[in-house]
């Protein structure tokens, strides 16, 4: 996928409720980047299935579609995926006007073709001077890459990469240097002024070009990981801001408020189903002559679209729109997005987005319509559907926490492996069903608070500084605060304020003695340790299961409940146990 190679992912299966949950996350994952979609045999008990929670419900398909109707709709989702490339600027600054022409000729044939899902633009300098001030004028995001030669009249290129840094601090930062230069270049790295250097005369033109193109991707992954976790951060707002409201009107003016003060260039409008016509509820789309309070008759093509395929629709121009919406009354080229508002079977309305022609929707941006889509479907219900917003909510929020996750790969699946390993031993410890969900919510958002901890100290790759861990402490503390305004989170936050509490009364914040400590934190104390002392970190070796085991029982009665320790030992040798008998059944059964 990073490399451009595809153009969507589509995974298709007639039993989706036993889908591994893992696989459809890492698909998910991808989203950002290319168009993801899953055909299953019955949409509306597909979405309830635990693997395909975090998907939109404009992302699963019914399987029995013949395969031109497929292609058809997959059309519409890829060209907005290509319509929205993103563009990155890769800047060459060298006094050598004869190497900056060959360099020019070399890179014009070869960086779209090697990088076909950006659009790169290259631009050349003899000057430092003059490439900052171009730099100075990019929108903050655009520039990707600059490489400047060490040796050049105005300033030496360490010093004009070290003014690169502190105006565009998130760019790749490269030298070209002859080996007598090395020093210099090595020196900066260790100093952060520059990522890489590379050696001139360029002999290998390929690996030179391969080099600014790994550069590119790597910075648009940064780039892309941000907004990703910018979006999940808005999906948390907007749930948060609907769980506030009493009635369905005020549910749909946050969402339209919330989407003009954030997407200001995009129009939202509401339209509701009332018997047999189509009503604009908040908004109006000029362009589609829509006004507010107007009512559609059951024949308008917006309400015969709404009650047939009840697709999403992402469209750029007129030919599009008409090809989804047959009858449209629309005369010119302009963006429009529709997103069905739905329950179950029944129609509800339309969630509709136009803005001025030119513009196009991001990977991003669509699914967050989406997302708000399906959020103003269950408001529409008269949020009479709780539990269900409840599990968006905390299915935004465990993504959220994917994404604090993916700064430190040794992390990475940590929060699954611990949600599993707690409501194992909750069920072992005959925790009522009301108990366990407060306990699978604590276990899923368990390090929530560690998304106001700084990059620096989550990812880094030694152990921490006695200040460092003091900031790392404060984790339970900051997720119990994010977590405080929601009630039925209550018994779930304090759980997660106290999962670092010790049974003998030194852990934190509370310093919470035997007792004193929940239940379910006591619960998730071993599960997290037990997890963390099994998984890899850069200073040290996983421990083995048997060592980790060991670990927990001498902790008993200090670090741990001694019962709850005895519990999970007895839990875990009986699972790997049959592991192991299923393990010697299988070879057998092979053998013969």
């Amino acid at each position: 996928v990073q490399s451009g190679g595809f153009d969507a992912a589509i995974l298709a299966t007639e039993t989706p409720e036993q889908l591994d949950v893992g696989l459809t996350r890492a698909l998910l994952s991808m989203q950002s980047d290319l168009p993801v979609v899953f055909l299953v045999p019955d949409r509306e008990a597909a979405s309830r299935c635990p693997a395909l929670r975090g998907a939109t419900f404009d992302q699963i398909h019914d399987l029995s579609w013949p395969g031109v109707e497929l292609v058809k709709r997959l059309e519409n989702e890829i060209d907005s995926t290509l319509a929205g490339r993103p563009e990155y600027t890769v800047i060459f600054v060298d006094d050598d006007e004869d190497f900056l022409g060959s360099l020019e000729e070399l890179l014009a044939r070869r960086l779209e073709k090697a990088a076909s899902r950006f659009r790169i633009h290259a631009e050349f300098y003899e000057s430092p001077l003059e490439a900052l001030k171009f730099i100075v004028n990019l929108p903050p995001e655009r520039l990707s890459v600059i490489v400047c030669d060490q040796i050049m009249p105005e300033m030496k290129g360490v010093e004009f990469l070290n003014k690169v840094k502190v105006i565009r601090p998130r760019c790749h930062r490269v030298l070209l240097t002859g080996y007598a230069g090395l020093d210099s270049a090595i020196a900066a790295i260790n100093d952060r002024v520059l990522d890489k250097y590379l050696t001139k005369p360029i002999e290998q033109p390929v690996d030179f070009v391969n080099a600014v193109v790994h550069l590119v991707q790597e910075y648009h992954l940064r780039i892309s990981h941000d907004a990703e976790r910018s979006r999940l951060l808005s999906q948390f707002e907007i749930i948060r801001a609907i769980s506030a409201t009493s009635d369905i009107h005020g549910a749909i003016e946050t969402i339209t408020g919330w989407m003009a003060e954030h997407m200001p260039s995009w129009q939202p409008t509401v339209l509701l189903t009332e018997g047999q016509e189509l009503v604009v509820d908040t908004g109006c789309v000029a362009l589609l002559n829509l006004i507010k309070g107007q009512r559609l008759p059951a024949d308008h093509s917006l309400f015969c679209w709404l009650r047939g395929s009840r697709h999403p629709v992402f469209a750029t121009t007129r030919q599009r729109l008409l090809e989804a919406v047959p009858g449209l009354d629309v005369s010119q080229d302009f963006p429009v997005a529709l997103s069905p508002l739905d329950h179950g079977a029944q129609p509800l309305g339309v969630l509709l987005l136009a803005a001025m022609p030119g513009m196009s929707f991001n990977r991003n941006e669509r699914i967050l319509v989406n997302f708000m889509a399906d959020v103003a479907s269950v408001a529409l219900r008269g949020l009479r559907d709780r539990e269900k917003l409840e599990t968006l909510y905390v299915a935004t929020m465990g993504s959220l926490m994917e994404t604090v996750e993916a700064k430190d790969h040794y992390t990475r699946g940590h929060t699954e492996r611990v949600r599993e390993l707690a409501v194992a031993l909750g069920e072992a410890a005959g925790m009522d069903p009301k108990d366990l969900k407060d306990l699978q919510y604590a276990a899923e958002l368990h390090d929530i608070g560690k998304i106001a901890v700084p990059d620096a100290i989550i990812a880094k790759p030694g152990r921490l500084t006695g200040d460092e861990f003091a900031i790392m402490q404060e984790h339970p503390r900051r997720g119990d605060k994010i977590l405080q305004h929601l009630k039925f989170l209550d018994h779930a936050r304090m759980i997660v304020r106290s999962h670092h509490e010790r049974y003998d009364g030194t852990g934190y914040p509370d310093g919470l003695k035997g007792e004193e400590i929940p239940l379910g934190a006591r619960i998730l104390a071993i599960a997290d340790s037990y997890d963390a002392m099994t998984s890899a970190r850069p200073y040290r070796d996983a421990m083995s299961a048997d060592a980790a085991l060991a670990e927990i029982q001498g902790g008993a009665g200090r670090q741990f409940d001694p019962r709850l320790a005895a519990l999970f030992t007895t839990l875990l040798e009986t699972r790997h146990s049959r592991e192991n008998t299923d393990s010697e059944k299988n070879t057998r059964e092979e053998r013969t």
